[in-house]
């Protein structure tokens, strides 16, 4: 079960407490998952002025730049 859930335009970013997996809402393919390393992943957040997802755990924080998805 994801923690979170982010949505943009061409991909789905679902956050789970060890990974995050981003899936394609076009064709429904996974396309990545990145494992993330240092503490339990707690929550994802959407800057929207800046169109960047901060994802924060117990240790460390991870910044998802979503501005150029469709290049």
């Amino acid at each position: 079960m994801p923690v979170a859930i982010g949505i943009t335009e061409f991909h789905y970013y679902l956050l789970h407490s060890d990974c995050l997996t981003i899936m394609n809402r076009v064709t429904q393919v996974i396309e990545k998952v990145c494992e993330l390393r240092g503490g339990l992943v707690l929550d994802m957040i959407f800057d929207k002025s800046t169109s960047v997802y901060w994802i924060y755990s117990s240790t460390n924080v991870w910044r998802l730049d979503v501005s150029r998805e469709d290049t």
